[in-house]
C-alpha cells in the first residue's frame, strides 16, 4: 500500500497480516451504523522521506480507513455489499434486515477503526521497531 506524505513522495507499506471485525453499532430509525475494526501487522517496504514512525502509523491508518470507506461507497453506488454488512444486519437485527434487505446499503454508514503495527523496516532488516525505539533510532 502506498502511503502519501503530503508531498510528491510515497512510502510503501507491506501488509503482512490483517484481521477484521465488523459489527452493527446502531439500527434505529431505519439507519444502520456499522463499525469495521482492522488489526494490521505491516512492514516498511520502501521509505523515501523523513517521516517518523508515528507519522507513518497515522498516515497508514488514515489511508486504510479511506480505502475501506471508498470501497463501501462504491458498493452503495453499484448495489454491491463488498463488506458483507447485510450478513451482520441479518444476524444482529433480523427484523430490520427483513424490512430493508433490498436497500439497507443506501441507509448504512461505516466507521473504520484501524490498529496498525509496523513491525520492521527494510533498512533495518529483521530488527523490530520496538528494539530500534529502545536505541533511539525512531521517534
Amino acid at each position: 500500500m502506498k502511503v502519501p506524505d503530503g508531498g510528491n513522495q510515497e512510502t510503501i507499506i507491506v501488509i503482512d497480516n490483517i484481521k477484521t471485525k465488523k459489527k452493527l453499532v446502531d439500527s434505529k430509525e431505519g439507519k444502520y451504523q456499522f463499525e469495521v475494526q482492522l488489526e494490521v501487522k505491516a512492514s516498511l517496504g520502501n521509505k523515501v522521506n523523513d517521516q517518523t514512525y508515528n507519522q507513518l502509523l497515522r498516515e497508514t491508518k488514515e489511508n486504510l480507513s479511506k480505502e475501506i470507506k471508498d470501497l463501501f461507497q462504491l458498493g452503495v453506488e453499484e448495489g454491491i455489499d463488498f463488506l458483507d454488512l447485510g450478513h451482520i444486519l441479518y444476524r444482529n437485527d433480523f427484523k430490520s434486515w427483513e424490512k430493508d434487505k433490498e436497500n439497507y446499503l443506501a441507509k448504512s454508514e461505516v466507521e473504520v477503526r484501524a490498529d496498525v503495527t509496523i513491525q520492521h523496516a527494510s533498512a533495518f532488516k529483521n530488527k523490530r521497531f520496538e528494539e530500534l525505539k529502545e536505541r533511539g533510532k525512531t521517534d
